[in-house]
């Protein structure tokens, strides 16, 4: 019994610390791509600007 204790903690340890380190990375990568999105849509909305800006004149 004491046997059968031992075998199954350590795997429960293990996989619950995969499935927090999983959680950080996908918030990581999701926070990546947020940042990504909004520096490209400022670009694009200044590039507009500016385009908008030459067209007028």
């Amino acid at each position: 019994m004491t046997n059968y204790n031992k075998v199954f903690r350590l795997p429960l340890n293990i996989n619950l610390s995969l499935y927090c380190y999983q959680i950080i990375v996908v918030l990581f990568i999701n926070v990546i791509i947020f940042i990504n999105i909004l520096l490209i849509l400022t670009f694009f909305y200044n590039f507009l600007n500016k385009s908008c800006i030459f067209m007028l004149r």
